[in-house]
Formats: structure tokens, sequence, C-alpha cells
């Protein structure tokens, strides 16, 4: 049963840094406006102390609206089938949630890299390494053609183990996933529970 909720060379790897206020804020001024407002929220509890990460995400709803339209519930269904095929530790299912000329941002401290060929260089091992992968979704939203999921990803493995915290933004188009980031806040490279 699923955990997913509806609602080139070899890459280096870099490990992200965890947000502080000032690389919270070199991020911020790096991206979009929308996007921008949205991470704003989604991580104001850090910068004053203030609210909870669940009041954070209540608040986040509150702005984005309410019900979904049928295009942001399609889009809602595609990351959340996205979401399914890596806990199947499909990495062709994946790349079929993309478009041609996708792009993926590892995390905040990363560059982007393109193409099937790419995912393949970077998450063969991780699959190869791993007896299962969890990718618990705590909350999905969308507003037009973006998707946010806040999820905590579990790459099960006795030599390369992950527990990585964080938010995701997808963009959509034509029904395929064009753009994914992936936005750190906590990892874990402890023993994963089996």
């Amino acid at each position: 049963m699923s955990n997913v909720k509806n609602n080139a060379s070899t890459a280096k790897i870099q490990e992200p840094e965890i947000f502080d206020n000032n690389k919270r804020c070199m991020l911020l001024g790096t991206m979009g406006f929308g996007t921008t407002a949205l991470l704003q929220t989604l991580f104001s509890h850090e910068v004053h102390g203030q609210p909870s990460p669940d009041q954070t995400v209540a608040s986040l709803k509150g702005i984005l609206g309410g019900t979904p339209s049928a295009e942001e519930s399609d889009n809602i269904q595609l990351v959340t089938s996205f979401c399914e095929a890596w806990e199947r530790r499909d990495l062709n299912a994946v790349i079929n949630h993309f478009t041609e000329n996708f792009t993926y941002k590892m995390s905040q401290d990363n560059d982007p890299v393109s193409g099937s060929t790419a995912m393949h260089e970077i998450f063969d091992p991780w699959i190869e390494a791993t007896h299962k992968i969890t990718y618990k979704v705590l909350e999905t939203f969308s507003r037009g053609p973006v998707v946010i999921n806040h999820r905590i990803d579990i790459y099960h493995s006795k030599t390369m183990p992950l527990t990585w915290e964080g938010i995701g933004v997808f963009l959509i188009s034509e029904g395929k996933i064009r753009e994914w980031s992936d936005y750190t806040i906590s990892i874990d490279r402890g023993p994963t529970p089996d």
C-alpha cells in the first residue's frame, strides 16, 4: 500500500545545507515571485520561531484557496503517480512522468540536470543499493501548473541509507513534469527502518 496522499558525465551530488536565514534569502532571491512567496510561507516558522510546520501548511493552504480545479487535480494525480513509481523502484516509470527535455534540481545547493541519462547516472546506484523506497507524502497542493508536496523520502539500505525531508516543487506541462526541484529541510544518513 502506498504512503502517497492525494490533497552527461556522472553528476556530482552535493550534500545540501540545512536552511539558515542567509541561505534562505539567497535561495528565495533566485526564484520566481510565486514560488518565492510559497517557500517563504513554508519556512516562516524557522525565520520567526513560529508557527509550527502544521500551522504553516494550514496557512499555505489558505493562501492557495479551496478546491483544486480539474487541471490542478490532474496535476496532483500525476505527481502522486510519480511518487508511487519511486516506491516501486522503477526508474523508467519515474522518467515516463517527465517531458522529453525535463530538468531536475536535487536540492537548493545542486545545479539542475536535464534528461533521462542524467537521472540514470544519479539514481541507478541508489535504486541498486536499496531494498525498499518509501515516499511518505505529508501534504500536496496545486495552483495552476505547479504542484508542491511536503514529503519524507526513505531509501532503505544497508550500505546507503537515507531519510530526506523536504519540499518538492513540480511544474507540469501538457500532462507531464517539465521541472522538478527539491528543497531540503533535513537529512539523516543513519539506519532506516525496514
